[in-house]
C-alpha cells in the first residue's frame, strides 16, 4: 500500500511509520478515474497536462465534427444565438439548466467551516485546526497570516 506524507512529517518518522505498517512513500498520489489527486496548491502548471489533452483533441476534428453553430458559420447559413450564462443559472422551472455560481458555493462552503470552527469547539478537527493555527475562541484578524495555507486564508477571509 502507498502512502504520502506532508513535508513537515520527519525522514525518521517517515520510516518507522513504513516500517510497522508495511507502506510504500510515494511522492505523487498519482491519477483516479482519469483525475488527478492534487496534493499541493492548484496552478496554472498543475493543469498544463489538461490544457494539452483539449488541445490535441481540437486539432484532431475536421469540418464534418464541427457543432451545427461551426457548420452554419462555414457553409453561410443562418447562425444560431448562443445561450448567455445568466439564463444557463436560472433554476431548471424558469428554464435554465440550474447550474450554480461556483464563487457562491464556494464562499458558502467557507462560511459553514468557519461557523463550526466559531461554534463547535468540541469537535476534534475543529481542535486541531485551532491549535494549529492559534486560535481562541474568537476568530479575530490575526489568523490572515499569509504564511498559513491558501484554504485556512479563505476560510478566514469568508
Amino acid at each position: 500500500m502507498n502512502v504520502f506524507f506532508s513535508l513537515k512529517v520527519n525522514v525518521p518518522l517517515r520510516n518507522k511509520i513504513n516500517d510497522i505498517l508495511d507502506f510504500q512513500e510515494v511522492n505523487d498520489l498519482g491519477h483516479y478515474l482519469g483525475v488527478t489527486l492534487l496534493h499541493k496548491r492548484v496552478t496554472k502548471s498543475t493543469l498544463d497536462f489538461l490544457v494539452e489533452r483539449v488541445r490535441s483533441r481540437l486539432s484532431s476534428w475536421d469540418a464534418k465534427k464541427l457543432s451545427v453553430v461551426g457548420r452554419g458559420a462555414v457553409e453561410g447559413k443562418r447562425k444560431m444565438a448562443l445561450v448567455g450564462w445568466d439564463d444557463i443559472y436560472q433554476p431548471n422551472i424558469h428554464g435554465g439548466l440550474g447550474f450554480h455560481h461556483l464563487e457562491d458555493q464556494n464562499k458558502a462552503f467557507m462560511l459553514k467551516i468557519g461557523y463550526n470552527l466559531i461554534t463547535k469547539s468540541e469537535v476534534l478537527w475543529v481542535q486541531v485546526l485551532r491549535a494549529k493555527y492559534g486560535v481562541c475562541e474568537n476568530m479575530s484578524d490575526s489568523i490572515m497570516r499569509s504564511s498559513y495555507s491558501y484554504i485556512w486564508r479563505a476560510v478566514a477571509k469568508a
